[in-house]
């Protein structure tokens, strides 16, 4: 919930309507899509909504791969990976693959600054954005986070692993950017 508190906070000093886009990074090192990884997953589209198509999905640490060896093994997770992010985001990009490069960052701001056009409309809005504003939180932020779906489902995830939570749900870095 302090995740959620933060990301809402930053929205409060930048302006949740000048969100272009989210990066949602994802190790290529783990071995399988955990429980943990999951739930990850369906945290980020109770904060994206169901329709926000700003979403790229970027794999990491490929730069320590040694494709020879372990590719297809890789290729195979991120795949997997691929499914998952087609059944929680359709609308979001294919997996961008991070090579810790200039030319892997420039084609994922590539295609967010593709999509930003300056005389066109703004890009949606996050549903956790919209939901902070209705739920007012000015006046009330912790209450307010806890009522988004981003809040429910981060409680929900929360009662699934009943105490373990620390160990067994991180938030991977999810980057929310802002395009001038």
């Amino acid at each position: 919930m302090e995740i959620l508190e933060q990301i809402a906070s930053q929205f409060g000093m930048m302006g949740q309507e000048s969100v272009s886009g989210v990066i949602y990074f994802h190790s290529i090192q783990n071995p399988r899509l955990t429980g943990a990884d999951k739930a990850n997953f369906r945290i980020l589209k109770a904060i994206c909504g169901e329709y926000f198509s700003h979403v790229a999905f970027v794999t990491s640490f490929w730069d320590r791969v040694d494709l020879l060896k372990h590719g297809k093994e890789f290729n195979n997770r991120n795949y997997d990976l691929e499914l998952e992010r087609r059944h929680l985001l359709p609308k979001s990009p294919r997996i961008f693959r991070f090579l810790n490069d200039s030319k892997s960052h420039k084609i994922v701001l590539d295609y967010f600054a593709a999509q930003v056009k300056p005389a066109g409309p703004a890009p949606p809005q996050l549903l956790f954005a919209e939901e902070l504003k209705r739920y007012q939180y000015e006046k009330k932020p912790t209450r307010a986070v806890r009522k988004t779906a981003a809040g429910k489902q981060m409680m929900a995830e929360l009662k699934k692993v009943s105490g373990g939570f620390s160990r067994s749900i991180h938030i991977t870095i999810i980057t929310l950017f802002y395009l001038v």
